[in-house]
């Protein structure tokens, strides 16, 4: 394995967290390595595995049911659902401490609606707002207006981003949005001021951007960042330590899709018997790091897609240095996580043909 890879710059001028994305994208060029272990399963390989204790939760008689739930995020007591190609709406809102279940993100081209299909969420500690967008338009709203009978958003905006476009798992954190593009590996979008930056080719070109995304996340109130590759295992934290960047980067190897030019126009990704799932859903609290991480192969034998024994039963957790912490275990095969800015709870959605909100209690340590 290559850990870390460090790199240090000098406190610059300007926006705090330009500045990091600009250190980030120094981790592309030239920094030095060393080796530590020989996978991200092996990095763990001292770490003992907790058994994690499930809270009993029930959502509200006449909820409408989960289809999905392939993503989800947490905001002041309202877990938010990802939901994806469902019929009307995007999301799904959901009331802890009531229990109530919202559609949320309407499709459509009414005022308010959500054009194209798919969709990401962005939430805002510091403001207490959530954004919804569809890669086209944006809406932010006041979570205390969420419940209400017929919320309507704060504001509305487009990314105006020179002909590119983010793509795939994106963050918000210290009023920008970051994430990869069709274009570029990383990018950041500073909203009040509209300031798009970018930086980073992907290996093969940009026609490869499908087989290099990884899923973000941000610390909640501090300008830290993590990120986990879903097609290769390779994961990264930036931080700023005595008015310098530092960057880390863990990688145990390489990437085993390509994405191919169709006759349309279009691209499609190919993969190969070794394609694996690596990283495919994190979040973070104040102290910790947590991934859903796979390392299974995506196909079998005859190269169709395996059905079963592909999603984990464990959380990796780390601490915002890279160092592993726990191995959470959950009794059962999830799909997606997250957890709240302090730490206590952790959210996931299980891996049923009928999925449904898990939650559990964090060990002390993570206060």
């Amino acid at each position: 394995m290559d850990v870390p890879v460090v790199s240090n710059l000098p406190k610059l001028e300007g926006v705090f967290l330009l500045m990091i994305i600009g250190a980030f994208f120094c981790l592309l060029v030239s920094c030095q390595e060393s080796k530590k272990s020989e996978s991200f399963e092996d990095y763990f390989s001292a770490i003992k595995e907790i058994q994690l204790e499930r809270i009993p939760f029930e959502v509200a008689d006449g909820s409408p049911f989960f289809r999905n739930m392939y993503i989800l995020g947490y905001i002041d007591s309202v877990v938010v659902v990802n939901e994806y190609l469902t019929n009307d709406y995007t999301f799904k809102l959901i009331d802890l401490k009531t229990g109530a279940v919202k559609n949320f993100g309407k499709r459509g081209e009414g005022p308010n609606e959500l054009v194209e299909e798919g969709g990401y969420f962005l939430t805002d500690y510091q403001k207490n707002q959530l954004i919804i967008g569809d890669g086209l338009f944006n809406y932010t709203y006041s979570v205390e207006d969420l419940f209400k009978e017929n919320p309507q958003p704060l504001n509305s905006f487009t990314f105006e981003t020179n002909g590119d476009r983010f793509i795939g798992a994106r963050v918000f954190a210290k009023g920008k949005v970051i994430g990869s593009t069709y274009l570029h590996r990383f990018a950041s979008y500073t909203l009040a001021t509209k300031q798009f930056e970018t930086h980073g080719d992907y290996p093969g070109g940009e026609s490869q951007s499908l087989a290099h995304q990884a899923y973000y996340c941000a610390h909640p109130t501090e300008a830290k960042i993590a990120y986990g590759i879903r097609a290769y295992p390779e994961f990264g934290i930036l931080t700023e330590k005595d008015d310098e960047l530092q960057i880390q980067k863990w990688n145990w190897g390489e990437d085993y899709i390509q994405v191919e030019e169709l006759s349309d126009g279009t691209r499609s990704a190919v993969g190969s018997l070794d394609e694996e799932l690596n990283f495919f859903s994190s979040s973070g609290s104040k102290s910790s790091i947590f991934f859903l991480f796979s390392g299974k192969k995506v196909r079998q034998a005859d190269g169709q897609i395996r059905k079963s024994g592909l999603l984990p039963s464990q959380v990796y957790q780390l601490d915002w240095e890279g160092n592993p912490q726990a191995i959470l275990n959950l009794g059962q095969p999830v799909k997606a996580i997250a957890v709240d800015p302090d730490g206590k709870l952790l959210f996931a959605s299980s891996a049923t043909r009928d999925p449904e909100l898990l939650i559990y209690k964090l060990p002390s340590n993570e206060n």
